[in-house]
């Protein structure tokens, strides 16, 4: 009965990592979908283009997300 009981918590587990990855995700997509980054600028210049240190930290905390024993 404790093997399954470890496993229902493992389960429960990474199902929360699921969804927390899930939502960092979204978020990144929403922030790569801000008006900021599409479009032209005013003196005619592309507005595309993104800080690789925003991307940079978006992805490592997606990444720590999925940082546990269970995953690796």
């Amino acid at each position: 009965m404790n093997y399954i009981k470890r496993l229902q918590g493992d389960r429960k587990e990474l199902l929360e990592i699921i969804t927390q990855t899930e939502a960092l995700v979204a978020e990144f997509e929403a922030h790569l979908a801000l008006p900021k980054f599409s479009g032209v600028d005013d003196d005619g210049e592309r507005k595309d283009w993104i800080a690789t240190g925003d991307v940079a930290d978006r992805l490592r905390a997606i990444m720590s997300s999925l940082n546990t024993e269970h995953v690796r």
